[in-house]
């Protein structure tokens, strides 16, 4: 009687065989798989009902947001004065979505804000008012900046506190460093800060870019506090992500961040480099983020192609409330705008115009808009432009 063969094992060019035919057949069961995600977040978005008291004047606010979930907080964040009572409404399709042709004709909606992409945009360009980016980018001119920091007295004295508490920088493109800025700096600002209305830059994200970026601290005597991932891509330099150690505001209000700023554009100026990408802002004219870019004089540039999409029931209490308080840029024919919500029967002399221009405008808007607030957008009242105020003094 004679012993059953054993079977043989496959060798190891038949195992990398396999495995390199197995890798075909799930490759483009992966892509549908990703297409198929990618479609139902486009035109079948989750959706919420957002209803409180509006941030600042208090008046009772509906708005239905449809998008991502780091957005959806970020306009609660926004407009109301506390948590508003939130409901899901799980995932519609996108034409379900859609605002009456009929504006004026109030469902107890005031705001209805739809994430839509570029192509989306155009498709439904009738449908809403406003068209604001996402995410709003700019420059700043390097020589520009450093030759107001050369003559601008605030910027003397924060050049004396440094000297007088040893601020300086390090550049480094160690990849300890990196990895103590992503872990100790960078999530714990970002966290801390904006918490569920946070993008953070992932790991994966920031070990890809090893290869073309420096990570610039800087340190109070010896001590590193603060610090930001410099990104260079098709010879331009980008601020991509900043944080401060542990996350204290502490640091913050002590200057760390000014003195970032004042020390990153030596840096690159130093180098050679004209401007400065300073990343992404929310678009609305009066968040934190964005002041602070206008401050440094930097100019809109650039956005991402998504879009918050507005649509505003006019005669709406709540709406009125809404963009009064949270003037915003849009795009408009290719142009950003900033649009300003005012009551019609408020005298708009020049010099009252000049006001509001030198309050909200920034380099890169071709102008302002003002709108007439009872009538949720659908009526502009002026257009205001460095030229047409040439000569004019508030």
């Amino acid at each position: 009687m004679t012993n059953a063969s054993k079977p043989s094992l496959p060798t190891e060019p038949r195992r990398k065989g396999m495995m390199h035919r197995l890798l075909r057949a799930i490759t483009p069961l992966r892509s549908t798989v990703r297409f198929v995600r990618e479609y139902r977040a486009r035109y079948c978005p989750q959706v919420w009902r957002l209803e409180g008291r509006e941030r600042t004047s208090g008046t009772p606010l509906v708005i239905v947001f449809a998008g991502q979930f780091e957005n959806k907080n970020y306009v609660a964040h926004l407009a109301f004065a506390d948590s508003p009572v939130e409901q899901a409404l799980g995932r519609r399709w996108l034409w379900t979505l859609l605002p009456p042709k009929r504006k004026w004709k109030s469902d107890g909606v005031d705001v209805r804000i739809i994430e839509l992409n570029e192509n989306q945009r155009r498709w439904l360009a009738e449908r809403f008012q406003f068209f604001v980016p996402i995410w709003i980018g700019s420059e700043l001119d390097l020589q520009r900046a450093v030759a107001r920091q050369n003559s601008s007295k605030n910027a003397r004295n924060d050049l004396r506190r440094m000297r007088k508490n040893e601020t300086a920088f390090e550049v480094t493109k160690n990849r300890d460093a990196f990895e103590y800025f992503y872990s100790n700096m960078y999530l714990p600002y970002i966290k801390n800060r904006y918490g569920n209305r946070a993008f953070p830059m992932s790991h994966e994200d920031m070990v890809g870019k090893l290869g073309c970026s420096e990570l610039l601290f800087v340190t109070v005597r010896g001590e590193r506090v603060a610090g930001d991932i410099l990104l260079y891509e098709d010879d331009r330099a980008r601020a991509w992500s900043a944080g401060v150690k542990d996350g204290d505001p502490s640091y913050v209000k002590a200057g760390a961040m000014r003195a970032l700023d004042y020390l990153r554009s030596q840096y690159l100026a130093e180098r050679g480099y004209k401007a400065l990408h300073m990343g992404g802002s929310r678009p609305f004219l009066l968040d934190g983020v964005l002041r602070h870019k206008r401050e440094l004089r930097a100019r809109i540039s650039d956005h991402t192609k998504r879009y918050f999409s507005l649509s505003l029931t006019a005669g709406s209490a709540g709406a009125k409330a809404f963009i009064a308080n949270n003037p915003f840029i849009y795009e408009n024919k290719g142009t950003y705008r900033g649009a300003i919500f005012i009551e019609p029967d408020l005298p708009l002399s020049p010099e009252r115009l000049r006001e509001l221009y030198d309050e909200y405008h920034m380099d890169g808007l071709a102008g302002l808009s003002l709108f007439d607030v009872r009538a949720g957008g659908e009526k502009q009242l002026a257009q205001i432009s460095e030229d047409s105020l040439d000569g004019v003094v508030a």
